[in-house]
């Protein structure tokens, strides 16, 4: 939908923090989450990112009777430290000698956890979509971050017709995922 709507847009996802770019590498727009751009930008935030535990249906339903995290619990980036909060969270115990496993990316994360590697955290949007595809089972409630998404966009071109409709569709495309 990007492609059709904004042809002569580049488009480069990534998975690393703003401040992790290499200096030579420069961007017009970052939809990001977290860690802002420092000056030289207009950011609008987007939404909250708000997670749910993943697990694909076989693994969510042991996990289910068990009440127990005794499967890996598959993290992403940094600071995958955070499995005994989500455990008190989502009402499940972490067993002391808990395995954990660090992807590289959200995704390919929640990949494993939809193969039956593991249980996950996923952002909600992405999450839901899975659950309403049968691809996994939600385990309990939303799990607030505190983080939310942005929107950044370099103040040398905030006032191009093209930003103002991209920051549109951006909008329109949140609203039909239920953001």
């Amino acid at each position: 939908a990007f492609r059709r709507k904004f042809p002569d847009i580049e488009l480069e996802f990534t998975n690393i923090r703003h401040g992790d770019a290499p200096p030579t590498r420069s961007y017009d727009i970052i939809i990001g989450v977290g860690e802002k751009p420092g000056g030289g930008w207009k950011i609008d935030e987007l939404m909250d990112l708000d997670v749910h535990l993943i697990a694909s249906p076989g693994v969510a339903a042991g996990l289910a009777e068990r009440r127990l995290l005794d499967v890996p619990l598959i993290g992403y980036g940094v600071g995958t430290n955070y499995w005994e909060l989500i455990a008190d969270e989502v009402g499940y115990e972490l067993p002391a000698n808990a395995k954990i496993l660090t992807f590289d990316s959200m995704a390919s994360a929640c990949s494993a956890a939809e193969h039956g590697l593991g249980a996950a955290m996923a952002p909600t949007f992405l999450a839901q979509r899975m659950a309403r595809e049968g691809r996994v089972v939600i385990m309990g409630a939303p799990i607030k971050s505190g983080l939310k998404y942005w929107f950044a966009v370099n103040r040398d071109l905030q006032a191009l017709p093209v930003v103002a409709k991209l920051r549109r569709w951006v909008g329109d495309q949140l609203q039909k995922e239920g953001a």
